[in-house]
């Protein structure tokens, strides 16, 4: 009788475990059907983890991209239009996109590096009028507006959820390179083009700080992060 019963229960509970599986493979398949083909890398920047709303797609512009880890990433701005915000604002920020298995493009990671408000008149944003704090701040709900730091911005992007990965990038209106120190003793380097700056590392890491160089090496203005100890 005992034994009996326990062949019962089990049975109950392999069945209800099947039951899950077939349930999740299920509604992965529908939501891989769902999913919009990006046929070319910039469609996905309209994905989540990435900000950029799909209507809105073909106004976003790039002023650097930087191929690493089999994928690209992206430094672009694009309209803001959000019924509590202003009209003219624009959001600056990265996104790091690559191919899935069926070739599709996807989005793995992404942040902002703020919103502005674009004077009337201007149909485009430019890295010299938000280092030169010719643009007004927006803010956003769970998001602090960015506040220019005299003539340079720079933050960090995280490692994409798939893809190993960690980016440096910002503005500069000075200078002539910026100087990455890596948690982890690692030094790099990076041109600014057109006022802006970017460097990709294909691994997770972290960035103590950036510093921004002239061409005799002498330090313009710097941007640190604390360091997190290494959980072990």
């Amino acid at each position: 009788m005992y034994k009996t019963k326990s062949i019962r229960t089990l049975f109950i509970i392999t069945s209800s475990s099947l039951v899950f599986l077939f349930i999740a493979l299920a509604f992965s398949a529908w939501f891989s059907e769902r999913r919009l083909f990006n046929a070319t890398p910039l469609y996905a920047l309209a994905e989540w983890p990435g900000h950029l709303p799909q209507k809105d797609i073909d106004e976003a512009y790039v002023w650097q991209q930087q191929e690493i880890s089999g994928g690209i990433v992206y430094l672009y701005y694009y309209p803001l239009r959000l019924p509590e915000t202003p009209p003219n604002s624009y959001c600056v920020g990265a996104t790091f996109v690559a191919p899935d298995k069926s070739g599709s493009w996807r989005s793995q990671s992404g942040n902002k590096l703020g919103c502005w408000q674009v004077e009337a008149g201007f149909d485009r944003l430019t890295p010299s009028q938000i280092t030169s704090g010719k643009v007004y701040p927006v803010s956003l709900p769970h998001h602090a507006p960015g506040t220019p730091s005299s003539f340079f911005m720079a933050t960090v992007l995280p490692g994409g959820n798939i893809t190993p990965l960690t980016v440096a990038y910002g503005l500069a209106q000075q200078g002539q390179r910026v100087r990455i120190q890596w948690a982890d003793g690692l030094v790099t380097y990076a041109g600014i083009h057109n006022g802006t700056f970017i460097d990709a590392n294909p691994t997770f890491a972290q960035v103590s700080s950036v510093d921004l160089i002239d061409e005799n090496g002498r330090i313009l203005a710097s941007k640190t992060w604390p360091v997190m100890e290494e959980i072990k």
